[in-house]
This record gives C-alpha cells, sequence and structure tokens, in this order.
C-alpha cells in the first residue's frame, strides 16, 4: 500500500478474533500492530518506518487466548512519495515531492492532458526531491506520479500532484525609451487569447 502493508489471512473457524504483530527482520522482538474482530481477514498497517524489511504474525483469539503465531515471509516496507506539486518555470515545469526514508532514487512519470502516461526522468540520491520537467507544451495540462526506488524493491506510486496548465509566462524585454513615453515588448504567445 502506499502508506502502510496491508496483512491478509484465512478466518478460522471459532476465532473470536485476531492479534496482528510485526517485527523488524534484524530484530527478534514482536511489537504488536493492532487486533480486530472475527469476521476481519485482513490489517493494514500504517505505523511503520520507510526503507525496512519486516516479518508479519497473526494469531487467532479463542476464549480470550491467543494462539500459536503464524508468520508472513518477509515484507519490504518503502513509503511512497507525498506531497507531490508541480509549479509553471520559465523553462517547463517544476516537480516537487517530500523525502522518503531509505529511498536511493525517484522515478517520476507524467499524465497530459490526451491521456498519454509515460516515465519522463529518474532523479537519484535521497535528498533530490525535484525535478525539471522541460519537454512540455504550452497549452496541454499535465499531472505527475513519482515512485521511491531501494535496492529491495520500490514504493507504490504517489498519489497525483495537482494539475498543471503549461503557461510559458511571456518575459518582457528591456523597456525603451522613446518620445511620449515607454515601450515595453515581449515574445508573443500563438494561445494567448489577449
Amino acid at each position: 500500500e502506499k502508506n502502510g502493508v496491508k496483512v491478509s489471512w484465512k478466518i478460522a473457524d471459532g476465532a473470536d478474533g485476531y492479534s496482528i504483530y510485526r517485527r523488524p527482520l534484524s530484530s527478534d522482538t514482536w511489537t504488536k500492530a493492532g487486533t480486530v474482530k472475527s469476521d476481519a481477514s485482513s490489517f493494514l498497517d500504517t505505523g511503520l518506518l520507510s526503507g525496512t524489511q519486516y516479518v508479519y504474525a497473526v494469531t487467532p483469539i479463542i476464549n480470550n487466548s491467543e494462539g500459536a503465531k503464524i508468520e508472513s515471509s518477509v515484507i519490504y516496507f518503502i513509503k511512497a512519495p507525498d506531497n507531490v506539486s508541480a509549479t509553471n518555470e520559465i523553462d517547463g515545469i517544476k516537480v516537487t515531492w517530500n523525502r522518503v526514508g531509505g529511498a536511493v532514487s525517484y522515478t517520476v512519470f507524467r499524465k497530459d492532458s490526451f491521456g498519454n502516461v509515460e516515465q519522463i526522468g529518474v532523479v537519484e540520491g535521497n535528498d533530490n526531491v525535484s525535478f525539471a520537467d522541460t519537454d512540455v507544451q504550452d497549452g496541454v495540462t499535465y499531472t505527475y506520479t513519482v515512485i521511491a526506488v531501494n535496492a529491495l524493491g520500490e514504493s507504490k506510486f504517489s498519489e497525483d500532484s495537482n494539475s498543471l496548465y503549461r503557461w510559458n509566462e511571456p518575459v518582457p524585454a528591456t523597456p525603451e525609451l522613446y518620445e511620449g513615453g515607454i515601450r515595453v515588448t515581449w515574445s508573443a504567445k500563438s494561445n494567448a487569447e489577449k
């Protein structure tokens, strides 16, 4: 999941509920992540450290007593980037997001208003949390999404950024003095109404 791990199991006959435990792969100490009712068959655990390998265990509760722990395989969790944002810049669109613990790189994807989706770049480094998209067209709306990557795996896709209409505002030239006033010129935009 984007911000946690979903643990699932088969419902046990006679169980009054289930306890869910987790431990980092590097530790033998179990922590109770939560308890659910007898009709539940899954649990979303969000109290995790990004970039960490975990093992889970589920125990049925019968007559107020917990049964044996049934362990999962090793699960690697890396959080999806959040707060993905897009802003217009003179030379393109700047995409930013929050740093993700455990990430060694980030992959950036773009969707345009025509429905085209493509990977447009890879940003190396945990602290490098922005990307300049210079291959954009005026008059097109774009949204962006980012995944965090580590040698052990990758996150789910982030939530989409804000939808941004690409508009490269004209840059005025140096004002020119002339008799009776000041003349300011700029480059014309083909899709400008005024």
